[in-house]
């Protein structure tokens, strides 16, 4: 298993060293954009160029191919609802930092579509969904996740502050004639 906490190309470059038993560098290749790998070898979900940088001590492009990683498949997601409090969230990747934490990788901007959350109408205990996309050019991920969106309720305590209430006084109603 790779070690999703890495940046991308470093996560790629292992699985080519591992695989090859070379020690290549990043500052040799240049990876070109993964695609979904089309019926030539099953088992595999994703293609990819690879290619030696000019000055590198290397020629030529080799491909390669290897399985990205289901955002819905992710260790932990089963045991760990993925569910978050908005806060002051409005944008998918203001909650990268907390699902990066909550599952141990390392979304990076190039992995996953961007978008608006939800606007919440501030009803008690308010919740929407939203999916987090991976993004077509992601070297690690592919698919979706559903992410469940629960409103920032505000903590009745906090708005009644004042607990020793004044107490109730009779007043003799004024007599209308």
């Amino acid at each position: 298993m790779s070690d999703l906490t890495k940046a991308p190309d470093q996560i790629v470059l292992d699985l080519i060293n591992t695989d090859n038993s070379t020690s290549l560098t990043l500052g040799l290749l240049d990876f070109g954009l993964p695609t979904v790998t089309a019926g030539e070898t099953p088992e595999k979900n994703t293609t990819l160029t690879v290619t030696a940088k000019a000055g590198s001590g290397y020629t030529g492009s080799q491909v390669v191919q290897y399985n990205r990683v289901n955002l819905s498949t992710i260790p932990g997601i089963a045991e760990k609802e993925a569910t978050y409090q908005l806060g002051d969230a409005l944008k998918v990747s203001d909650l990268i930092d907390e699902i990066n934490a909550m599952y141990g990788i390392k979304l990076v901007p190039a992995d996953y579509v961007d978008a608006d959350l939800p606007t919440f109408e501030g009803l008690p205990n308010e919740e929407h969904t939203v999916q987090l996309v991976a993004a077509a050019d992601s070297l690690i991920y592919i698919g979706s996740l559903v992410l469940t969106l629960k409103s920032a309720d505000i903590e009745l305590s906090s708005v009644i502050t004042v607990t020793a209430l004044n107490g109730l006084t009779y007043v003799k109603p004024v007599d209308p004639a």
